[in-house]
């Protein structure tokens, strides 16, 4: 019923065979952290098991015989769903996205919630699901990848005759988001080490380094956590760069305290010169950090 054959038949099928939900399985099979209990976000078969109340996920083998995120995961087209829009096994779109994208790696429903769009009542579909089938009949994307081109000023609901605007917000917030995380990572990557080095020297205060790497591993955090959204910082700009920026400035702060303190360790234990790698880059991070913060505000 849903492979092309002209005007009159939907594209569902075409779709979603290219999108990521019909390669979740191989996706997973491919990381290095695959599991069992990835299965009920994973596999048809687990996300319907648990959605019935069911534990057989919990030990799915993952190289088992199942099948990917199919249509069946989503639509119960014969189960007491049915009276929903769409046959969808929620409430509402964004409820059935947020049954899989949420949690530490995956955190798309949490950090969208409470985002300008979330507030406007714009839902994931909306963006996520916009296109338009051969003949102007209106259906949802089952790619699911957004065309900012298209989505933007797809009716006078949206940013209809202000694309252009709405585009530039959506680049200016992902190019400020991709700067500020590749300069946290950067500071974590070569800062970390030197913590972990002088934390393993002779009269080392420990309590020092320990408080030292909590920062580095927060900030560490923090940009797992956003890049785990997969926005690059749109779904919820406010949110998103205020945390960011306060992780760096911690971070910052933290690394200016223990050069303080280590600069007169007894011993021999303070940090040597082999261990500075960019400590002349402290002052430019704050700043970089600073003014990606006010740019975001602006834009705002």
């Amino acid at each position: 019923c849903h492979l092309p054959s002209g005007e009159e038949r939907l594209l569902q099928l075409t779709a979603g065979e290219s999108s990521a939900h019909a390669n979740s399985l191989t996706d997973l099979r491919s990381s290095d952290h695959a599991a069992s209990y990835c299965m009920h976000c994973m596999s048809s078969e687990g996300f319907i098991d648990q959605q019935a109340g069911g534990t057989a996920h919990n030990t799915m083998d993952v190289e088992g015989d199942f099948n990917s995120i199919s249509c069946s995961a989503c639509h119960a087209v014969h189960a007491n769903w049915s009276s929903n829009d769409g046959q969808i096994r929620a409430a509402s779109t964004p409820e059935l996205c947020g049954l899989c994208h949420v949690g530490a790696r995956h955190t798309t429903y949490q950090t969208w919630t409470g985002g300008p769009h979330a507030l406007a009542g714009v839902e994931c579909i909306d963006c996520h699901g916009y296109d338009v089938a051969p003949g102007d009949n209106e259906f949802l994307n089952h790619t699911f990848a957004v065309d900012p081109d298209v989505a933007c000023g797809q009716s006078d609901e949206c940013h209809e005759g202000l694309e252009d605007w709405a585009i530039d917000q959506l680049e200016t917030y992902q190019a400020s988001y991709e700067e500020l995380t590749e300069a946290i990572a950067a500071e974590v990557a070569a800062f970390g080490p030197i913590v972990d080095a002088y934390n393993e020297t002779a009269g080392a205060n420990h309590t020092l380094a320990n408080y030292v790497m909590g920062m580095v591993d927060a900030a560490d955090g923090k940009v797992f956590e956003y890049d785990a959204d997969g926005s690059t910082g749109f779904h919820h700009p406010h949110q998103i760069f205020g945390e960011l920026n306060e992780a760096y400035a911690d971070l910052l702060d933290a690394k200016a305290y223990f050069y303080e303190m280590t600069g007169g360790t007894p011993g021999g234990a303070g940090v040597t010169a082999d261990m500075l790698i960019i400590v002349g880059g402290a002052a430019g991070g704050i700043f970089v950090g600073l003014l990606l913060g006010v740019l975001v505000g602006r834009r705002r």
